[in-house]
């Protein structure tokens, strides 16, 4: 009867204004991307909307003064500090007060800042600083390192011991601690096994600090390193690494937030394409909490993603993404994604995922959304 229906729209309207879809064969990934090749065509192309000055990786172009100014209106002061201020909100103003706070106004989150978070417990620090690296999304990311320590190292012994060559890709790099701290554990007990290790990182390292640093340490350990500027949403410029595949490894942390979604799956896709049978993806995503709000009001344009729509995107882009492993930090902020190529469907698991996401997920307002 339903069908009967759809029929009889598409009669009454026109043969174009309803499509039937088999799927009984296809993944929750083949179904997505069947669906979106069959609306494309009457969609109109807003692509230009999407392309705007504000970097991908978070800075803005905003003076201290304007930023005071957007932090100061009526609207963030309202609708966003007071009512967040047990959330976390009280420690944005205390920014302007602050060493690191000021880098961070000034770079965003750029190498500098990530940097200063990760290293937080080589030195001491503060009052006010404190206050900054206590930050819930700066706490997130602080945990995120160790989290993807944690994932990476055996993926890297296992690969090594089978004493194969190991090729790794990672962008944006920043300064590759989560590679470098499980490589110099590895070194540290066989120094042989890193002349099999090839690294091959990317950045826009607008501060020009990423190349000199990471060349640095790789000669430091033995390991070959190739290192070239520029932007991942370009394609010419991802072809330049595609003459080292197949990857063993393949990172994608801290950027997804911040690429307009048809640039990450754009990515994600040509990771896929590029990864060995037996390849990993190790990729992030942050869900929106309380800091979302305050920096929309500021300026900055994120995309957020709790981790079963990320698993799904990832399905679609040709990975086992609902499969895939997730680990969150303390705060439930950022997750971790290790993500393998895709197998047979499992429909049961669709199933699953899908159900979860449309009864369980939940924005900070508290509605619900796919």
């Amino acid at each position: 009867m339903y069908l009967k229906t759809l029929d009889a729209f598409g009669s009454y309207r026109s043969p174009e204004a309803a499509h039937r879809l088999e799927i009984d064969d296809l993944t929750l990934g083949e179904t997505i991307q069947a669906v979106i090749e069959t609306i494309k065509p009457h969609l109109v192309s807003n692509e230009a909307s999407t392309r705007d000055s504000t970097s991908p990786l978070g800075t803005t172009e905003l003076a201290d003064d304007a930023i005071r100014g957007k932090t100061v209106n009526l609207r963030y002061f309202f609708r966003y500090l007071l009512p967040k201020c047990f959330s976390g909100a009280w420690r944005e103003p205390m920014f302007f007060s602050s060493e690191l706070g000021r880098l961070f106004l000034k770079e965003g989150y750029s190498a500098n800042v990530m940097r200063v978070i990760y290293d937080r417990d080589e030195r001491p620090y503060g009052f006010l600083d404190r206050i900054f690296l206590e930050y819930s999304l700066h706490r997130a990311v602080y945990d995120r390192l160790h989290i993807l320590v944690a994932k990476i190292k055996p993926e890297l012994e296992s690969r090594l011991a089978d004493g194969r060559e190991l090729c790794i890709f990672t962008a944006p790099s920043g300064f590759a601690y989560d590679l470098f701290r499980p490589l110099e554990e590895i070194a540290g007990r066989d120094a042989d096994t890193m002349k099999r290790v090839h690294i091959i990182a990317a950045d826009l390292d607008p501060h020009g600090v990423l190349e000199s640093n990471l060349t640095e340490r790789s000669k430091r350990l033995g390991i070959r390193l190739t290192f070239l500027r520029g932007d991942l949403t370009d394609e010419i410029f991802r072809c330049h690494f595609e003459e080292f595949a197949p990857l063993d490894l393949a990172l994608f942390v801290g950027l997804s937030s911040w690429l307009p979604k048809p640039d990450t799956l754009a990515h994600l896709t040509w990771l896929r394409r590029n990864l060995r049978a037996d390849g990993r993806l190790i990729t992030d995503c942050f869900t929106p909490e309380a800091y979302a709000l305050s920096g929309r009001y500021i300026g900055y344009k994120a995309n957020y993603y709790a981790p079963e729509v990320y698993q799904a995107m990832l399905d679609y882009c040709g990975f086992d993404g609902l499969t895939a492993d997730v680990a969150s930090g303390r705060d439930g902020i950022n997750h971790v994604l290790v993500a393998t190529l895709r197998g047979k469907p499992n429909h049961q698991a669709v199933a699953s995922a899908i159900m979860h996401t449309l009864t369980t997920q939940q924005s900070p307002d508290g509605a619900r959304y796919i």
